[in-house]
């Protein structure tokens, strides 16, 4: 799982399954690089990448070796707008679909009030 650090993130702490990657905004856009290890060309870098029989983890060497096709700044600041547009997008969808059967339930408990009367 990729997440992009937000203000409530701030201050949290990395343990061993969690790698903090704090990109040169110079030269790599956060939310690029993201997008990117979400993407099917990251997740299945890092996939190959898993050690251990048990509960694979992935080494830090596999994230550090990582070859992330660097396209102007510019595009990826596009590429990465586009990823958390999507996202964003989703999230609001999954908030819809949730309010939407809500509604549906408390129709249904309206419509039997007026049995019960």
């Amino acid at each position: 799982m990729v997440v992009r650090p937000d203000q409530g993130l701030l201050g949290a702490y990395p343990t061993l399954d969690i790698y903090l990657l704090r990109p040169d905004p110079l030269s790599l856009d956060p939310d690029y690089l993201a997008a990117f290890l979400r993407g099917e060309k990251g997740v299945q870098a890092l996939r190959g990448a898993k050690a251990g029989s048990g509960l694979p983890r992935l080494p830090i060497d596999a994230v550090a070796n990582l070859e992330i096709p660097l396209p102007s700044l510019d595009r990826q600041r596009i590429i990465g707008r586009l990823s958390v547009c999507a996202n964003e997008q989703l999230m609001l969808l999954d908030q819809l679909r949730a309010a939407e059967a809500r509604l549906a339930d408390a129709q249904i408990i309206n419509a039997f009030r007026f049995i019960e009367d």
